[in-house]
């Protein structure tokens, strides 16, 4: 049975499989965000992350970065953001860690799913006999004789 973790060992364990398992493709770009939010957010600095930060530490742009001429930042966040909803649907849905980037966000949420527990149902109740009446409405039957109350 593995060791139980703390929630941010936890993250840094879901990062690592993000960045080593392969799931993120070929793309340098959506690593490289990926790595520099994760860390920013690790090192309690999330509130760094912005725009601007991104290009220049990130993805090497120059220091005078203007995102009205250049949307590589958002484009990026846009294609991080849909990859890691592919990698949860598919080969990652299991995790119990997931990281998620919200929309109008740079900096990621780890979203920590709860363990399942298995839920028994009750015991059935006695059940009455229904009868359907010409308009679909269930009602219960009465046995022969009975009165109606």
């Amino acid at each position: 049975m593995a060791p139980d973790l703390n929630a941010s060992e936890r993250e840094h364990q879901e990062f690592d499989w993000l960045m080593n398992s392969g799931v993120l493709g070929r793309s340098h770009n959506l690593a490289q965000v990926l790595k520099f939010i994760c860390e920013k957010h690790f090192e309690g600095q999330a509130s760094q992350i912005t725009e601007h930060s991104l290009a220049v530490e990130a993805l090497g742009r120059r220091d005078d970065f203007n995102p009205q001429v250049d949307t590589i930042v958002r484009v990026t966040a846009h294609q991080l953001r849909k990859r890691l909803q592919e990698i949860y649907a598919g080969p990652g849905a299991s995790r119990s860690v997931q990281v998620h980037i919200p929309p109008g966000q740079y900096a990621p949420s780890f979203v920590h799913k709860e363990e399942k527990i298995a839920i028994v149902p009750p015991p059935a109740l006695e059940t009455q006999s229904r009868v359907l009446h010409p308009l679909r409405t269930p009602l219960l039957s009465r046995p022969p004789g009975a009165g109606s109350g």
